[in-house]
């Protein structure tokens, strides 16, 4: 039997980690676990604060517990969330996934989705979700673009992918990764 895997697919809002994440899953039949599922019945379109502090480190949590069940039943897991800028507010996620990963046998895939500030805030504006209204006045963009730490890498070794490309070249590439990694040619 193959190990499980354990994929995050990390980016800021906007980069299309959702829709390569959901492209993935079906592409390789994948347990997906996306973290607005989990965050938005507690925080409705809600980013602030009170998010940040108390909604935000319990959602990342349960995220990891949710993986958990679903890697020892050897499902390959992907897990959708904003990880890079949370990795540095939260010093002690990195260690909790890499612990995650090893505890459960599991092959970790850490694929970051890097795009332009200038390109994810037009992606913000055309999605149109209420939680991003805030992100998108010119105070709240100079606050977001901090906050997500815009610019800076992932902590965690990874594989970039462009967010500029198109969703099928982005998925070609993580299957690529993937698929060369089961191989053991990676």
């Amino acid at each position: 039997m193959n190990k499980p895997r354990l994929i995050l697919i990390c980016g800021r809002p906007g980069s299309g980690k959702s829709t390569l994440a959901k492209n993935l899953a079906k592409e390789i039949r994948a347990v997906l676990i996306d973290k607005d599922c989990v965050d938005e019945a507690f925080s409705p379109n809600d980013r602030g604060p009170l998010y940040q502090a108390t909604i935000q480190p319990a959602a990342y949590q349960t995220l990891l517990n949710l993986a958990i069940p679903n890697l020892e039943l050897g499902h390959t897991v992907i897990l959708d969330a904003p990880w890079t800028h949370n990795f540095f507010y939260y010093p002690d996620l990195g260690p909790r996934v890499l612990n995650l990963a090893k505890k459960s046998g599991s092959q970790l895939f850490v694929f970051e989705i890097e795009l332009p500030a200038e390109e994810v805030k037009v992606r913000l504006q055309k999605r149109g979700f209420k939680r991003d209204e805030p992100k998108l006045t010119e105070e709240g963009w100079e606050e977001f673009v901090t906050r997500h730490r815009i610019g800076e890498k992932n902590p965690l070794p990874h594989i970039a992918i462009d967010g500029r490309l198109s969703a099928e070249e982005c998925l070609k590439t993580a299957l690529g990764v993937i698929l060369s990694e089961r191989e053991g040619s990676r």
